[in-house]
């Protein structure tokens, strides 16, 4: 048994999204795995005695200002599915934010297709139906991607090139966006509720269109944390499915496919070689299959 006790209504939110009868059915170590194995921002977080979370980063330096920025944001955008938060500081101790505590589930024996669709429903309740705060611009997008591209080549760098080509950024359905709704960055809040954390504020790079969160949800329905963190995990749900469940335009899929080949190249920065070298295989293989259809 984990090493502190769930609620009933947890254990039942949990062994709903992994399709499991019992506690027993998930094994021994289903809560075992600590938070630093996923992730990567390089923020700093500290359970605090009175069962707050401080998330930090080192004072005048690029992520303690983007840990302020996103602890803002959180605040301007209060709703119920993000983490609720209690203050922002930029002191000698660090500049963040101080939050309530939230759950991690690890993703062995998770149903991902559950995960998706719950994801897609508070993507759709809480964001995308608020008005976009940043727009498209196009020399800014080709400035992000130019440093990010090279590791794609031949065919994969031609169909690419193609998708990028069928975007037709002026008819992309636009709303807030969370901006990193991957499976690592769902968490459950006190009252057993759903969150999700860690948002990624929207640039004219990236910006406020709902293809940008469908993006991320397709990354880890193609493995990304499965392949990333080298746990069990979900790792092949078909995108048509999300696709259906956000209800997207062919327009939107267009840019879904776009984006989420865009988050691997991103994503493959942050890693080691041999882990780039598998996303670059498996987790591009998958979407350059998938885009190869619709270009």
């Amino acid at each position: 048994m984990a090493a502190f006790a769930l609620e009933s209504e947890l254990e039942r939110s949990i062994l709903d999204l992994y399709g499991a009868a019992n506690l027993s059915d998930l094994g021994p170590d289903y809560l075992s795995h600590a938070l630093e194995k996923r992730g990567n921002s390089g923020a700093l977080i500290t359970l605090m005695s009175d069962g707050l979370v401080r998330k930090t980063g080192q004072p005048d330096t690029v992520v303690g200002a983007r840990v302020v920025s996103q602890g803002q944001w959180i605040l301007q955008h209060s709703n119920p599915a993000l983490p609720r938060v209690h203050d922002v500081f930029q002191d000698g101790s660090g500049w963040g934010y101080t939050m309530e505590r939230l759950d991690t589930v690890p993703l062995e024996l998770l149903d991902g297709r559950k995960l998706a669709a719950v994801m897609v429903q508070l993507l759709q309740d809480h964001f995308w139906c608020k008005p976009a705060e940043v727009e498209f611009d196009e020399a800014a997008h080709a400035e992000r991607l130019a440093p990010i591209v090279q590791p794609l080549t031949g065919k994969d760098r031609t169909i690419f090139q193609q998708l990028y080509d069928r975007v037709e950024w002026d008819k992309l359905t636009t709303g807030l966006t969370h901006g990193d709704p991957v499976f690592q960055n769902v968490l459950f809040a006190p009252d057993c509720s759903m969150v999700l954390c860690d948002p990624i504020l929207s640039t004219p790079a990236l910006p406020d269109v709902i293809a940008v969160d469908v993006a991320h949800i397709f990354l880890s329905c193609v493995g990304y944390e499965r392949l990333t963190y080298r746990l069990p995990g979900p790792g092949n749900i078909p995108l048509d499915s999300i696709a259906s469940m956000a209800a997207l335009t062919p327009e939107d899929l267009i840019a879904s496919l776009y984006f989420a080949v865009m988050c691997v190249l991103r994503a493959m920065v942050y890693v080691s070689p041999e882990t780039a070298k598998i996303l670059l295989e498996e987790c591009m293989g998958r979407l350059i299959g998938e885009a190869a259809c619709h270009v």
